[in-house]
């Protein structure tokens, strides 16, 4: 019997006996498949004495799971009418708060965050609000929605490598979810602070002053965008570390920060022009401002 998950190192486990398996309560690992046997072969006379509700149970060889290919007599219909009526939960059901549970573990949340899991999906199933949308997409979805309703720092980018499924379905997917479960304002709220402190790790600089300058600037950058009516991307984010790299004479190069930020130097150059433009300051003219005149609009 395993008694420890050998991902997560967590004791949690669950021996689940309508799936056959042993799964790992933190991160849904499955630690063990098909535990149970796979099929039962009855002798002449247990066929004869074997019976299910009554009736003689004389031609089949099914395990402790009957699927659909197993239904060739009235017996092991009956039998698998029966298994299904016994499952509180349904096996795609099972599949995708597996799948919740390992890409929130990737993040380190708290137990009680992936709680919400099963409490959403229910309300998302209730109004067939994801009918027709893979598990896998399923997952991801809700999971980035969760993560941007408890505030966590990070990209969609990030999120659709860690799930490997696309930003455009997940993007779509949670957009959705947001909507029926009301707040599509979660999406709106960017943790600036933990996106720089990211960053800041990426880069492995332990510099507390030139981050909290990279805040100090990504806030008021965040404001002024949203006066316009745009979202602070991770692009943004990469063109206020290279601006204060240029005032602090820190020697970052546009291929490091875009890296770091998870965007490309040509994003970078593009809302860095746009970000100047914002500020009404021309190129040329940073390496004669610091930080505080750049934001307090001196010129």
């Amino acid at each position: 019997m395993v008694k420890e998950c050998w991902e997560c190192k967590s004791t949690s486990v669950t021996y689940d006996e309508a799936m056959g398996e042993i799964v790992c309560d933190d991160c849904g690992l499955v630690l063990i498949k098909n535990a149970l046997e796979e099929t039962v072969a009855l002798d002449n006379e247990e066929k004869k004495t074997s019976d299910y509700m009554g009736r003689t149970n004389s031609s089949f060889n099914l395990g402790s799971m009957i699927s659909i290919k197993d239904l060739n007599n009235k017996q092991a219909r009956v039998l698998y009418n029966t298994q299904r009526w016994n499952q509180t939960e349904s096996p795609s059901h099972k599949k995708m708060l597996k799948l919740s549970n390992m890409s929130l573990s990737y993040y380190s949340v708290q137990y009680e965050i992936k709680e919400r899991v099963p409490r959403y999906y229910k309300i998302l199933q209730e109004r067939h609000s994801l009918r027709g949308i893979a598990i896998d997409v399923r997952s991801a979805a809700l999971t980035y929605y969760i993560l941007k309703e408890i505030g966590v720092a990070t990209t969609i980018k990030r999120h659709a490598k860690l799930t490997r499924v696309t930003e455009k379905e997940i993007s779509k997917s949670s957009r959705v979810i947001a909507t029926v479960l009301g707040k599509p304002w979660v999406f709106s709220h960017i943790n600036v602070d933990g996106l720089v402190e990211n960053c800041g790790a990426q880069l492995s600089c332990n510099d507390a002053r030139f981050l909290g300058d990279v805040k100090n600037l990504s806030h008021q950058a965040s404001v002024i965008l949203d006066m316009h009516c745009e979202r602070f991307t991770a692009a943004y984010l990469a063109a206020c570390f290279y601006l204060v790299a240029i005032f602090n004479r820190k020697r970052y190069t546009q291929a490091e920060l875009s890296r770091a930020c998870g965007t490309t130097e040509v994003s970078l150059r593009t809302n860095l022009r746009k970000l100047l433009d914002k500020y009404g300051v021309e190129k040329d003219r940073l390496y004669y401002l610091s930080l505080e005149d750049f934001m307090d609009g001196v010129r």
